[in-house]
């Protein structure tokens, strides 16, 4: 027998009334879901700004958690999965500025962790994978002016892809886009605005990018299989 499952929050704040009103202006979380054993957990602070988590699900067996913590700026995720047992996770916390995370999975087994967190600043995170068994993960710190940003997105189609951003400092750009199966890449960034962009196209390929240090940026585009390098910079 299919279940289908149709629920909608507006303008919900997930604490006791009292609590949220003191703590926030506003929480809203919309939450559809259609399938069967689909999973999905939304869990709002803020104070004195906005906090948004938005969840669709459809096919069998996803699951999407998003935790969010905020105090002067705006915390938005997004997460939309269809397909069979994808897993999305997005925890953000900021105070006086926004984090934003955006969630795309359609096909089998991908999952998707994103954790941000900022002081003064704002960090933007976005994956989008399609097909199966592919993985992402994106942790970003920042602790900075305000105005200051890091940003991090991750795009994978095929199978069994993997891809890691971790960024601590100010000013990063991590980009990493991989079209095939098998592929592995891997950005660290630290100290203050570093660039880096990895696009892989082919099966096979295994890249790793290391950068700390004075401003720089690097590119690099593998065309083809069974290539893969380490790079560092500091």
């Amino acid at each position: 027998m299919k279940l289908y499952l149709y629920t909608i929050l507006g303008m919900l704040a997930l604490a006791p009334l009292g609590e949220a009103a003191a703590e926030s202006n506003e929480n809203a979380a919309s939450i559809e879901q259609i399938g069967e054993g689909q999973l999905a957990t939304v869990d709002q602070k803020g104070t004195g700004a906005d906090n948004r988590a938005e969840i669709s699900q459809k096919g069998t067996d996803n699951e999407a958690e998003i935790e969010q913590s905020g105090s002067d700026g705006d915390n938005r995720a997004s997460i939309l999965q269809d397909g069979t047992s994808n897993t999305a996770t997005v925890s953000q916390t900021g105070i006086g500025a926004a984090n934003e995370a955006n969630v795309t999975q359609i096909g089998s087994e991908n999952g998707t962790l994103i954790m941000q967190q900022g002081v003064g600043g704002v960090n933007f995170a976005t994956v989008s994978q399609q097909g199966s068994t592919n993985q992402a993960s994106i942790s970003q710190n920042y602790l900075g002016a305000l105005m200051q940003q890091n940003s991090a997105a991750v795009f994978q189609n095929g199978n069994r892809n993997s891809a890691e951003i971790d960024q601590e400092g100010t000013g990063h750009e991590a980009d990493i886009e991989q079209n095939g199966s098998d592929n592995t890449g891997k950005i660290e960034q630290s100290d203050d605005n570093q660039k880096a962009v990895l696009k892989q196209f082919g099966d096979n390929n295994s890249w790793n990018i290391e950068q700390s240090g004075p401003a720089g940026g690097i590119t690099v585009e593998q065309y083809g299989s069974g290539g893969g390098l380490t790079i560092q910079q500091f």
